[in-house]
């Protein structure tokens, strides 16, 4: 697997069947798995590429820069996981306040949602902004309901790379 395969991940975009920004056209939120799968070039970097790329109106929760720097120093070292971090934050970073924390328990109880995903959500709501993911955990978030507001990206080629793997 290549680590910071940047330039290549447009390329994959073929393998996404829809142009994201035909979908969406204001601000996003890349979750930490969108990261993760840009940075190592996987199968569904395209989807996430022209939202990275085109940084103006991308969006940061402050946990996915310490989800993406744990994954990414783990299995890549300390300096892949700074060039990272270095790179999220050329977007708008949102710090986990006190408000947002308790906006993202509401959210985690409204939808039954894991720790990460309602801070992520919250985030991204605090900030008019769609999430881009490949998180499963919201496509069955409250019984199988969707989540306003989230767009989970299919996997197309086997089993994504989680953070929290």
């Amino acid at each position: 697997m290549n680590f910071l395969a940047i330039g290549n991940a447009a390329d994959n975009s073929e393998l996404y069947p829809f142009d994201l920004h035909s979908v969406e056209t204001g601000p996003q939120l890349v979750d930490s798995s969108g990261w993760i799968e840009y940075f190592t070039n996987g199968p569904n970097a395209g989807a996430f590429a022209s939202a990275i790329e085109e940084s103006q109106g991308l969006v940061v929760a402050s946990l996915s820069l310490m989800e993406v720097f744990q994954w990414v120093g783990r299995n890549h070292g300390a300096t892949p996981a700074m060039q990272a971090v270095a790179l999220m934050q050329q977007a708008t970073v949102v710090p986990l306040t006190t408000p947002l924390a308790l906006q993202a328990a509401e959210l985690s109880l409204q939808y039954q949602l894991p720790l990460a995903e309602s801070i992520v959500l919250a985030t991204a709501r605090s900030q008019n902004a769609t999430v881009l993911t490949l998180e499963q955990s919201f496509k069955s978030a409250a019984g199988g309901g969707a989540v306003a507001g989230v767009i989970v990206i299919p996997e197309t080629d086997g089993d994504a790379e989680s953070p929290e793997a």
